[in-house]
Protein backbone atom coordinates (compact mmCIF):
# COMPACT_ATOMS: atom_id res chain seq x y z
CA UNK A 1 0.00 0.00 0.00
CA UNK A 2 1.24 3.62 -0.78
CA UNK A 3 1.27 5.91 1.58
CA UNK A 4 1.05 9.68 1.16
CA UNK A 5 0.78 11.71 4.80
CA UNK A 6 -0.04 15.48 4.48
CA UNK A 7 2.43 17.07 6.98
CA UNK A 8 0.35 19.80 8.05
CA UNK A 9 3.04 20.80 10.74
CA UNK A 10 5.78 21.01 9.71
CA UNK A 11 4.33 23.17 6.65
CA UNK A 12 2.75 25.64 9.07
CA UNK A 13 6.17 25.98 11.15
CA UNK A 14 7.82 26.91 7.73
CA UNK A 15 5.28 29.12 6.43
CA UNK A 16 4.73 31.35 9.84
CA UNK A 17 8.97 31.47 9.73
CA UNK A 18 9.59 29.23 12.71
CA UNK A 19 11.64 26.97 11.02
CA UNK A 20 14.83 27.22 8.87
CA UNK A 21 14.89 23.91 7.43
CA UNK A 22 12.00 22.54 5.01
CA UNK A 23 11.55 19.07 3.80
CA UNK A 24 8.43 19.75 1.61
CA UNK A 25 8.70 15.89 0.00
CA UNK A 26 10.52 12.71 1.51
CA UNK A 27 10.11 8.93 0.51
CA UNK A 28 10.57 6.13 2.09
CA UNK A 29 10.46 2.73 0.27
CA UNK A 30 10.33 -0.71 2.10
CA UNK A 31 12.36 -3.64 0.21
CA UNK A 32 11.97 -4.39 -2.61
CA UNK A 33 11.86 -1.14 -3.80
CA UNK A 34 8.07 -0.96 -5.07
CA UNK A 35 5.22 1.59 -5.76
CA UNK A 36 3.62 -0.24 -3.55
CA UNK A 37 5.79 -0.32 0.00
CA UNK A 38 6.23 3.77 -0.69
CA UNK A 39 5.83 6.17 2.10
CA UNK A 40 5.55 9.56 1.28
CA UNK A 41 5.14 12.82 3.90
CA UNK A 42 4.67 15.80 1.36
CA UNK A 43 3.46 19.24 2.87
CA UNK A 44 0.17 19.67 1.71
CA UNK A 45 0.26 22.73 -0.72
CA UNK A 46 2.47 19.62 -2.63
CA UNK A 47 -0.27 16.72 -2.81
CA UNK A 48 -1.19 16.82 -6.32
CA UNK A 49 2.00 17.22 -6.86
CA UNK A 50 3.14 13.69 -5.18
CA UNK A 51 -0.01 11.75 -6.98
CA UNK A 52 1.31 12.74 -10.23
CA UNK A 53 5.01 11.51 -9.13
CA UNK A 54 3.38 8.38 -8.38
CA UNK A 55 1.59 7.71 -11.18
CA UNK A 56 4.32 8.84 -13.90
CA UNK A 57 7.14 6.98 -12.05
CA UNK A 58 5.53 3.47 -10.30
CA UNK A 59 8.49 1.21 -9.63
CA UNK A 60 11.22 3.60 -11.50
CA UNK A 61 11.37 6.25 -8.36
CA UNK A 62 14.81 6.31 -7.72
CA UNK A 63 15.67 7.19 -11.69
CA UNK A 64 17.12 10.55 -12.48
CA UNK A 65 13.99 11.71 -14.22
CA UNK A 66 12.63 11.12 -10.60
CA UNK A 67 15.17 13.24 -9.21
CA UNK A 68 14.62 15.76 -11.77
CA UNK A 69 10.58 15.99 -11.06
CA UNK A 70 11.13 16.70 -7.45
CA UNK A 71 12.88 19.26 -8.07
CA UNK A 72 11.18 20.70 -10.64
CA UNK A 73 7.42 20.32 -8.42
CA UNK A 74 8.01 20.64 -4.92
CA UNK A 75 9.60 23.41 -3.33
CA UNK A 76 8.95 26.50 -5.50
CA UNK A 77 6.49 28.34 -2.85
CA UNK A 78 9.06 27.58 0.10
CA UNK A 79 12.24 29.03 -2.11
CA UNK A 80 10.25 32.24 -2.67
CA UNK A 81 10.40 32.22 1.48
CA UNK A 82 14.14 32.53 1.18
CA UNK A 83 14.88 28.64 1.23
CA UNK A 84 17.73 26.94 -1.14
CA UNK A 85 18.54 23.67 -1.74
CA UNK A 86 21.44 21.63 0.32
CA UNK A 87 22.48 19.97 -2.72
CA UNK A 88 24.87 18.09 -0.42
CA UNK A 89 22.58 16.06 1.36
CA UNK A 90 19.32 16.44 -0.47
CA UNK A 91 17.86 13.97 -2.60
CA UNK A 92 20.83 11.47 -2.21
CA UNK A 93 19.26 8.31 -1.72
CA UNK A 94 19.82 6.31 1.21
CA UNK A 95 19.87 2.42 2.80
CA UNK A 96 18.03 2.05 5.80
CA UNK A 97 19.41 -0.74 8.25
CA UNK A 98 17.91 -1.87 11.48
CA UNK A 99 18.37 -4.21 14.45
CA UNK A 100 15.80 -5.40 17.04
CA UNK A 101 18.05 -7.91 19.45
CA UNK A 102 20.96 -7.51 21.29
CA UNK A 103 21.17 -11.27 20.14
CA UNK A 104 21.80 -10.29 16.58
CA UNK A 105 24.87 -8.33 17.19
CA UNK A 106 28.10 -9.31 16.49
CA UNK A 107 29.94 -8.99 19.43
CA UNK A 108 33.13 -10.53 17.61
CA UNK A 109 33.95 -7.54 15.93
CA UNK A 110 33.67 -5.31 19.16
CA UNK A 111 37.53 -3.86 19.78
CA UNK A 112 39.31 -3.99 23.17
CA UNK A 113 40.45 -0.13 22.13
CA UNK A 114 36.17 0.40 21.90
CA UNK A 115 35.24 2.00 25.45
CA UNK A 116 31.70 4.05 26.36
CA UNK A 117 32.19 7.43 26.09
CA UNK A 118 31.29 8.17 29.68
CA UNK A 119 33.99 5.60 30.72
CA UNK A 120 37.11 7.55 29.77
CA UNK A 121 39.09 10.79 29.84
CA UNK A 122 38.65 12.47 27.05
CA UNK A 123 41.20 15.25 27.54
CA UNK A 124 44.07 12.71 27.23
CA UNK A 125 43.00 11.77 23.52
CA UNK A 126 43.02 13.58 20.76
CA UNK A 127 39.84 14.19 18.95
CA UNK A 128 40.01 13.13 15.37
CA UNK A 129 36.12 13.31 14.26
CA UNK A 130 34.39 15.73 13.96
CA UNK A 131 31.93 15.61 16.93
CA UNK A 132 31.66 17.82 19.81
CA UNK A 133 32.72 15.13 22.88
CA UNK A 134 33.30 17.22 25.71
CA UNK A 135 29.55 18.54 25.17
CA UNK A 136 27.97 15.06 24.10
CA UNK A 137 30.14 13.69 27.21
CA UNK A 138 28.57 17.05 29.34
CA UNK A 139 25.25 15.83 27.75
CA UNK A 140 25.14 12.21 28.55
CA UNK A 141 25.16 11.04 25.24
CA UNK A 142 25.13 7.47 24.84
CA UNK A 143 28.26 7.00 22.55
CA UNK A 144 31.09 4.75 21.64
CA UNK A 145 34.61 5.32 20.58
CA UNK A 146 37.69 3.81 19.69
CA UNK A 147 40.98 4.67 20.54
CA UNK A 148 44.30 4.18 18.29
CA UNK A 149 48.06 5.75 18.67
CA UNK A 150 46.41 8.64 21.25
CA UNK A 151 43.58 9.24 19.75
CA UNK A 152 39.79 8.82 19.39
CA UNK A 153 39.84 7.76 15.75
CA UNK A 154 35.75 6.81 15.53
CA UNK A 155 32.59 7.00 17.05
CA UNK A 156 29.34 6.00 17.22
CA UNK A 157 26.65 8.12 18.88
CA UNK A 158 23.10 7.87 19.49
CA UNK A 159 20.86 10.73 17.92
CA UNK A 160 19.19 12.99 20.48
CA UNK A 161 15.61 12.45 18.59
CA UNK A 162 14.96 8.52 19.42
CA UNK A 163 11.09 8.44 19.27
CA UNK A 164 8.52 5.91 20.29
CA UNK A 165 6.87 6.07 17.04
CA UNK A 166 9.17 6.68 14.10
CA UNK A 167 8.85 5.97 10.18
CA UNK A 168 8.09 1.82 9.83
CA UNK A 169 8.35 0.47 13.50
CA UNK A 170 5.42 1.31 16.04
CA UNK A 171 7.99 1.40 19.32
CA UNK A 172 10.79 3.24 20.59
CA UNK A 173 13.47 3.67 17.81
CA UNK A 174 17.04 4.99 18.43
CA UNK A 175 19.21 5.99 15.48
CA UNK A 176 22.83 5.73 15.58
CA UNK A 177 25.08 7.98 13.72
CA UNK A 178 28.79 7.03 13.05
CA UNK A 179 32.15 8.62 11.92
CA UNK A 180 35.52 7.63 11.58
CA UNK A 181 38.85 10.06 10.85
CA UNK A 182 39.76 9.86 7.20
CA UNK A 183 43.10 7.88 7.84
CA UNK A 184 41.71 4.63 10.43
CA UNK A 185 38.50 4.33 8.16
CA UNK A 186 38.54 0.23 6.72
CA UNK A 187 39.84 -1.41 9.85
CA UNK A 188 37.01 -2.32 11.45
CA UNK A 189 36.64 0.55 14.00
CA UNK A 190 32.89 1.99 12.73
CA UNK A 191 31.66 -1.78 12.98
CA UNK A 192 32.84 -2.01 16.59
CA UNK A 193 31.62 1.10 17.98
CA UNK A 194 28.06 0.75 15.87
CA UNK A 195 27.35 -3.21 17.80
CA UNK A 196 28.42 -2.13 20.63
CA UNK A 197 25.84 0.55 20.94
CA UNK A 198 23.25 -1.38 19.44
CA UNK A 199 24.42 -4.04 22.25
CA UNK A 200 24.16 -1.54 25.24
CA UNK A 201 20.81 0.44 23.74
CA UNK A 202 19.14 -2.85 22.81
CA UNK A 203 19.66 -4.19 26.72
CA UNK A 204 18.80 -0.79 28.32
CA UNK A 205 15.70 0.64 26.14
CA UNK A 206 15.05 -2.31 23.88
CA UNK A 207 12.99 -1.35 20.62
CA UNK A 208 14.83 -1.20 17.43
CA UNK A 209 18.08 0.87 16.98
CA UNK A 210 18.19 2.27 12.95
CA UNK A 211 21.68 3.09 10.52
CA UNK A 212 20.97 5.69 7.60
CA UNK A 213 23.94 6.04 5.26
CA UNK A 214 24.53 7.20 1.89
CA UNK A 215 23.24 4.11 -0.84
CA UNK A 216 27.23 4.78 -2.62
CA UNK A 217 28.47 4.46 0.92
CA UNK A 218 29.48 1.12 0.54
CA UNK A 219 31.89 1.20 3.71
CA UNK A 220 29.59 2.29 5.68
CA UNK A 221 26.80 -0.08 5.10
CA UNK A 222 29.49 -2.81 5.05
CA UNK A 223 30.07 -1.54 8.84
CA UNK A 224 26.41 -1.94 9.68
CA UNK A 225 25.91 -5.15 8.43
CA UNK A 226 29.44 -6.68 9.83
CA UNK A 227 27.67 -5.19 13.46
CA UNK A 228 25.02 -7.42 12.46
CA UNK A 229 22.65 -5.09 11.00
CA UNK A 230 20.32 -5.49 8.13
CA UNK A 231 18.75 -3.56 5.53
CA UNK A 232 14.95 -2.99 5.50
CA UNK A 233 14.51 -0.33 2.95
CA UNK A 234 15.51 2.77 1.42
CA UNK A 235 14.48 6.64 1.24
CA UNK A 236 15.13 10.30 0.26
CA UNK A 237 14.36 14.28 0.66
CA UNK A 238 14.37 17.40 -0.15
CA UNK A 239 15.87 19.35 1.65
CA UNK A 240 15.63 23.57 1.83
CA UNK A 241 17.77 25.81 3.98
CA UNK A 242 17.84 29.16 5.04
Amino acid sequence: MTVINLDREAQKCVLNGELDIAIPFSMRAKLPCGRDELKIDVFPMYEKNAHVFLERFGDDIFSKDAICFIRENFGNEIKRLGFSEDEEETLTPNDLFMINSPWDVRKDVIFSNTYRLSDIDISKYRNMTTYELQAYATLGVDAFVSVSDGCIVSIAALNPDDSTDFGDFDCRVSEIGCETCEAYRCRGYAASNIAALAMMTLQTKGGVVTYETHTDNIPAARAAEQAGFVRYGSSYYYLLVQ
